[in-house]
């Protein structure tokens, strides 16, 4: 039971008190009655006090002050009443916070692993790749055999690329075996002249096939040496260029221009010619954007026998601007004139990237529509139990505001007590997130499972929907009539 304490002042004229009808009613009492001393006794007061059903009284106290008023005398009387209110029902005291906090625990786990699978998305899509995906543009060439011999393939595939890189529109085209984040490889071993002897798999390196003008048409950077020319013919010295991290494993220290590394032959008993690294390109993602960039050989179309194992190779064209996609017209009418007999499809390197996040970006939508549904969920349960605990606590908050209590102070009473049982929930559903999301781990890339920003995030936006929740029920409280609930107990 709480108690709470009324204070009245009376002031009247000497004579006689009595309270009753509407006032007695906002007073809980239903009469009070003050007589004059007898004399220079002290002050007499009879009170007969009777509760206003449910509330009980359990005290009372008078005092009183003598006020000179020109001839006559004033008497203030201050009646203290004290009353026992009755609690709120055992059920909705245990309902309430626990229907609150349970609300609050398991959406504060869907938001957290909604947000962790949002991040990795952002992270991805953002990542740094090391090459430029919205101004190029990809065709691949399926070169039938009726067209060229293997052997003059690479002289053809030369003409393709000099053809659409005079086209309008084009700053630069370049033939490669193998496009970024395609899911295609091509691995070799690799071994560098008076370099360390490593053990597999660090002796590996991915190996690109391309011509000149390839890393100019992607935007990678070289950062030392120089690019493939017509130096590099097939009767030319063979060279390659390698990506920072081969540099880093294989030609460990400086002045890593001019080495030479070399590739085992296929044929036993026979090795491959050493080539001389004449660049060193900046690093760029290559089979998958989760990947660490792995070591990156890359040679001249010119001086390979046979394009790789592909029965195809991909011609890269970057636009001078605008979209690339518009090109594809162009492109392949300069394509035809070379041969016509070459089948191309086209993809702008922008959808094949996007293609490698299909994953990522249907986790990261599921579980961002199941956290807004469950914070929506949320929203109205909170809203529900937080209406009916008001609806029970009437005559309480009607008796608060009887004896003062401000509309605010009633709202920040309403707010206060679901902030409290949804900071419980939070607390639990913290906890719970954190071992949850460690089932997640491995689905994750850039964030920690346990990452504070997300659980930060997930409990204040919680809290927001909490309060915005309540603040409706916690309103209509504060505008509760004190004579009007009194009257209904």
């Amino acid at each position: 039971m709480e108690v709470l304490t009324l204070k009245v002042a009376l002031v009247a004229p000497a004579g006689t008190i009595t309270l009753e009808g509407t006032l007695a009613a906002l007073l809980l009492l239903e009469s009070a009655t003050w007589a004059p001393p007898a004399g220079a006794g002290p002050l007499s007061v009879t009170v007969p006090v009777e509760g206003v059903p449910p509330i009980t009284p359990v005290g009372l106290s008078v005092s009183e002050e003598t006020v000179g008023r020109g001839g006559g005398v004033t008497v203030r009387v201050m009646v203290v009443v004290r009353v026992k209110v009755p609690d709120v029902p055992v059920m909705v005291a245990v309902t309430v916070p626990t229907v609150a906090a349970l609300l609050a625990a398991s959406v504060i786990v869907l938001v957290v692993v909604a947000g962790l699978f949002i991040r990795t998305f952002t992270t991805l899509a953002m990542l740094n790749v090391g090459f430029d995906r919205d101004s190029v543009l990809l065709v691949r060439l399926d070169v039938p055999r009726t067209s060229a011999e293997p052997l003059q393939r690479a002289a053809l595939h030369e003409r393709v690329a000099a053809t659409v890189r005079a086209t309008p529109g084009v700053s630069h085209a370049a033939i490669s075996e193998v496009t970024p984040v395609s899911g295609m490889i091509t691995d070799v071993y690799v071994e560098a002249e008076n370099g360390l002897r490593l053990a597999t798999p660090q002796n590996v390196s991915y190996k690109n096939v391309i011509t000149p003008d390839w890393f100019a048409t992607y935007g990678t950077r070289l950062l030392a040496g120089r690019d493939f020319d017509a130096r590099d013919e097939r009767s030319g010295p063979p060279v390659a260029i390698v990506n920072e991290t081969f540099a880093r494993r294989f030609l460990p220290g400086s002045n890593q221009v001019g080495r030479r590394i070399r590739t085992p032959s296929p044929a036993p008993g026979e090795t491959q010619p050493w080539m001389e690294v004449v660049g060193i390109a900046a690093d760029a993602t290559y089979l998958s954007l989760r990947d660490a960039v792995p070591p990156t050989m890359y040679v001249p179309l010119a001086q390979q026998d046979v394009t790789g194992s592909f029965p195809f190779v991909s011609l890269s064209v970057r636009a001078a601007n605008g979209s690339p996609a518009l090109l594809a017209h162009e492109v392949g009418d300069a394509i035809a004139r070379v041969d016509p007999n070459i089948a191309i499809t086209f993809t702008p390197l922008k959808r094949q990237v996007d293609a490698a996040l299909v994953q990522e970006r249907v986790m990261a939508m599921l579980s961002g529509s199941f956290g807004a549904l469950a914070l929506l969920l949320s929203a109205l349960g909170l809203y529900g139990v937080t209406a009916y605990a008001v609806n029970r606590r009437r005559t309480e908050i009607g008796i608060r505001m009887a004896i003062g209590a401000a509309p605010a102070r009633v709202v920040l009473l309403v707010l206060a007590r679901v902030t409290i049982f949804v900071g419980i929930g939070v607390s639990i559903g913290a906890g719970t997130s954190v071992w949850a999301s460690q089932l997640v781990a491995a689905l994750l890339y850039g964030v920690e499972p346990r990452d504070p920003v997300t659980l930060i995030g997930a409990a204040l936006m919680l809290v927001i929907v909490a309060a915005l929740a309540g603040w409706l029920p916690a309103w209509r409280a504060s505008r509760i009539d004190p004579a009007e609930v009194l009257r209904e107990s």
